[in-house]
């Protein structure tokens, strides 16, 4: 597999697997969209796990993106703009994507959750995240914990203070 050179392009902030040899990162396709890299071998292997342009007018910078132990999923949270097909979902979304690219899950509107701490074995994630239920006052985020084969997401938190996940232990 020839890799492609992502110098040149604009990178966020990347997602490491805990023993550092693979990474998932945002980068900058053109002005207004930005598609998820998948990077092993050292950065000899570089893969395009999403493609949004085509089906959104513009998909910026997910804010932040967590790859599991096993390499196998990444999850993150993006604004996606104005679709270019029906039944897409637009606005802000939680996605899960698999890293040979060919599964992306949009688990729905959770507002800006920029933590996503894996449990050690890769079958779930922990995420605050602001529920569609929450006080509109408060905004707070939940705990909620989302199974990566079902896709559901289950609040463990009620208390309508904000928390955040930092690590399983």
């Amino acid at each position: 597999m020839k890799s492609e050179d992502l110098s040149a392009k604009g990178l966020g902030c990347p997602g490491w697997t805990p023993d550092g040899q693979h990474l998932v990162m945002p980068v900058r396709t053109n002005l207004f969209n930005a598609e998820l890299y998948f990077i092993s071998d050292r950065g000899r292997s570089v893969k395009q796990i999403t493609h949004f342009d085509g089906l959104y007018r513009s998909t910026p910078f997910p804010y932040r993106v967590s790859l599991s132990p096993n390499s196998q999923w990444a999850i993150g949270w993006t604004i996606l703009n104005s679709p270019l097909k029906a039944n897409l979902p637009e606005g802000p979304q939680l996605l899960l994507i698999s890293t040979d690219g060919q599964i992306v899950k949009y688990l729905g509107d959770f507002g800006g959750t920029v933590i996503f701490p894996w449990s050690p074995d890769s079958r779930f994630v922990a995420a605050s995240l602001i529920g569609p239920d929450s006080d509109p006052q408060t905004r707070a985020r939940e705990i909620n914990i989302i199974d990566v084969q079902t896709k559901e997401i289950k609040q463990i938190t009620f208390d309508g203070s904000t928390k955040d996940v930092f690590d399983w232990r």
